[in-house]
Order: structure tokens, then sequence, then C-alpha cells
């Protein structure tokens, strides 16, 4: 399934929260302890999104393509 990483689990696992619940109800809101989730989707995927996916320091984005199918 990809890349082996706590964070690649952690995208892969709310995107197919996500994918599950759409199918029973129209809004989804997840809940989570995980620092990394919370800015990852409300502070760096806006910024990426808004930049070409690049990091601040000109590298590609970790797990982009798993952090697009998120958003």
């Amino acid at each position: 399934l990809g890349r082996q990483c706590s964070h690649n689990a952690e995208i892969q696992a709310a995107t197919e929260a996500i994918r599950i619940v759409r199918q029973y109800h129209d809004g989804v809101e997840i809940r989570t302890d995980s620092e990394f989730m919370r800015r990852v989707y409300y502070e760096w995927i806006p910024r990426w999104t808004t930049y070409g996916w690049v990091k601040r320091d000109g590298r590609p984005v970790d797990n982009e393509e798993e952090l697009r199918e998120l958003y």
C-alpha cells in the first residue's frame, strides 16, 4: 500500500474513513488527537495548494499524492 511510515498511515486512515462515511452521510467531521493531521489539513495543505505543493525550502511535499487524495 505504498510507503510505510506513521504519517502515511494516519493520512490513509483518515482518507479511508472519509470515503466510507461519505457513502452514508453528506457531512463528515474527523476528530483526532494527532497534531500532525490537524496541521496538515488546516495549515499545510492550504499553503501547499497555493504554492504548488512545495515546502518553504523548495523541496517537494512528502506524501503529496496521499495528501491530495485526503484533501
